[in-house]
């Protein structure tokens, strides 16, 4: 979810501290599972529409075009990003104006036995909100834990205990489970 420049560079008002240090378990995870991969991006809306206007007023630096380089995939994961080809055998990043990336797109991709394994930033915003767009919808959802980051420690934490609230639907997993 969201391994993006505008999360990675600590000149961002958006910088997630220690991103660095997920890269290789991402890494890990992308060479595991690929083909079966989905990056994604969050992108600024061209004209933000309701609360998300006064969303933008706060961050103005972020209501830049899809194209501005903030929103691409931070370099360490971009050739990763380039070669998966997801479920359906084309090139597969989801870019959504919205936090949670769950939606029509995603849904193509996926069969209610598929089980969905989630990491990235930030575990307190586009983590969350993607897991429960897919836990809504009931598919089996792993939050690979020490391969998410979030804004502060605090948020992480508690937005890790929100999502395994949701068990069994939703379990909290480490890289090494899964590798």
């Amino acid at each position: 979810i969201d391994m993006q420049n505008i999360f990675a560079d600590p000149s961002s008002d958006w910088y997630t501290k220690d991103i660095e240090t997920i890269v290789p378990k991402i890494s890990q995870l992308v060479e595991k599972f690929s083909p079966s991969v989905v990056f994604t991006k969050f992108i600024s809306a061209k004209d933000p529409k309701g609360a998300w206007q006064a969303y933008y007023q706060d961050w103005p630096k972020a209501l830049v075009p899809p194209t501005d380089a903030i929103w691409d995939i931070i370099p360490e994961l971009a050739d990763a990003a380039g070669k998966v080809t997801g479920w359906n055998g084309e090139a597969t990043t989801i870019d959504k104006t919205t936090f949670g990336k769950f939606g029509s797109e995603f849904a193509t991709l996926l069969d209610f036995d598929d089980e969905v394994y989630l990491c990235g930033v930030s575990t307190d915003c586009c983590v969350i909100a993607t897991a429960i767009g897919l836990i809504d919808q009931g598919y089996k959802t792993y939050i690979i834990e020490d391969a998410c980051k979030g804004m502060d420690k605090e948020s992480e934490n508690a937005a890790v205990h929100t999502m395994s609230l949701f068990g069994p639907i939703c379990e909290i997993v480490q890289t090494d489970q899964i590798l």
